[in-house]
């Protein structure tokens, strides 16, 4: 909130972006990302298995390499996880729609290029959105190879100290990466000798 005149202005989702330097336009929230123009916000509010108001990041799965028609051009990219598990989830179903795979290839684009913008994305849409429940990779993982990933989720969790976060991994690098925050809970979640944890 701000004062205007003696009286309290309240901010608009607008000005949440702006605060953030995230351009912003129109109602229903697009926001601006270098090379793909006008995107949906980076956050996506829930689905059939974990309900409304728990919102969520994903990216490309697997470590395969993506083959993906953008304006007839094809672009090549990596997964973000460590493995390839047989029978990966994020590999079926609705995750081989077009427009699922063209959304995650976009954000795993900008997590790799534009870490800084995603950052900033996500904080002013958790606070634009006043998120409390989020849940980072329902498909992908911590890109091992990207070492700007990991702090900018830790900057991320750190930040947003009302917001309850949790993840699965099975990149080594991030499952301590977050002990020292209270509001993250990282779960391992392919354990040798033990097979695929959901706990």
């Amino acid at each position: 909130m701000t004062k205007a005149k003696g009286k309290v202005k309240r901010l608009t989702k607008k000005d949440k972006y702006a605060k953030h330097g995230i351009e912003f336009r129109n109602s229903d929230g697009k926001i601006f990302a270098p090379l793909f123009g006008w995107i949906n916000p980076l956050l996506v509010n829930g689905n059939h298995k974990i309900g409304k108001g728990v919102w969520q990041y994903s990216s490309l799965p697997t470590n395969k390499v993506f083959h993906i028609d953008v304006n007839g051009e094809d672009v090549e990219c990596k997964g973000t996880c460590a493995c390839h598990c047989e029978g990966c989830y994020a590999c079926a179903g609705c995750y081989n729609f077009y427009s699922v795979k063209l959304s995650l290839l976009r954000k795993t684009i900008l997590q790799r290029l534009y870490p800084d913008f995603v950052k900033r994305a996500i904080l002013a849409q958790i606070e634009a959105d006043n998120i409390k429940l989020c849940r980072i990779h329902v498909a992908g993982d911590f890109d091992p190879e990207n070492p700007y990933y990991i702090p900018m989720w830790h900057e991320i969790v750190e930040v947003c100290k009302t917001t309850l976060f949790w993840t699965y991994t099975k990149v080594e690098q991030a499952e301590h990466a977050f002990d020292d925050l209270p509001n993250i809970n990282v779960v391992k979640s392919l354990i040798e000798g033990f097979g695929f944890n959901f706990g």
